[in-house]
């Protein structure tokens, strides 16, 4: 009996340790830098969503499907305003399907601040985010606007 109290006991440390390991993590970051990062900054309502085909574990009844949280969304956005590249010229964005692999929450018709990789990828790690505070938002913006037109600056200067 002691020799299966152990066994659960193990069982229960080990799943414990392994769900903190897969939740979303990430470095604190100033405007600055996500902007630095990425390759397009912009505003932009999503349209639409749509999950793509994800890979999946069959566990014992075809009914019972595990699937990965990391899986892609495909988001469909009308773009509003560029602050850093052109957003015309994404076909479409990703992102997990979940918070804990660090995807946006994807709500249909909500105006959204864009950081977004030369792939399409968006995630929470490189800021993109729902307008929500339309205060803080001022603020943000202004901010944008300022490293916007920094960059412009500095490229008409190489030329």
């Amino acid at each position: 009996m002691r020799t299966l109290q152990l066994i659960v006991f193990a069982c229960i440390l080990t799943a414990l340790s392994a769900s903190g390991a897969s939740a979303c993590s990430c470095a604190a970051r100033t405007v600055e830098e996500k902007f630095t990062e990425a390759d397009y900054v912009f505003e932009a309502t999503i349209i639409a969503a749509t999950l793509e085909s994800r890979v999946r574990i069959e566990v014992g009844e075809p009914d019972d499907r595990i699937f990965s949280s990391a899986g892609p969304v495909e988001i469909l956005f009308d773009p509003r305003v560029d602050y850093k590249g052109r957003s015309a010229d994404l076909r479409r964005l990703w992102t997990p399907v979940s918070g804990c692999s660090c995807g946006i929450k994807v709500r249909i018709g909500w105006r959204y601040l864009f950081f977004v990789s030369r792939d399409g990828r968006a995630g929470l790690c490189g800021g993109s985010e729902p307008f929500v505070n339309w205060q803080e938002w001022r603020l943000l913006v202004g901010q944008l606007q300022d490293l916007a037109g920094q960059e412009r600056d500095a490229s008409s200067k190489d030329r």
